[in-house]
């Protein structure tokens, strides 16, 4: 009998270990998903442009051209 009560209680303890884990990871995922929502309003670019600083504009963003060897 005494062992069946241990194991119960080693059971709910373990499940209840195991319930404050998953909240825990629903508020960090909760947050996570806060800040990505706010991230996607941003529409800049990294380190390019004065971004309208001493009266000039953002610098327009042009790619580069695949550049090939011997053509």
């Amino acid at each position: 009998m005494n062992n069946k009560e241990y194991l119960k209680k080693k059971k709910a303890k373990k499940q209840q270990r195991f319930k404050e884990l998953e909240e825990e990871r629903e508020t960090e995922k909760q947050k996570w998903l806060a800040f990505t929502t706010k991230a996607n309003t941003v529409n800049g670019r990294v380190g390019i442009g004065t971004c309208g600083i001493s009266g000039k504009p953002m610098t327009e963003f042009t790619s580069a051209e695949k550049w090939r060897k011997g053509v």
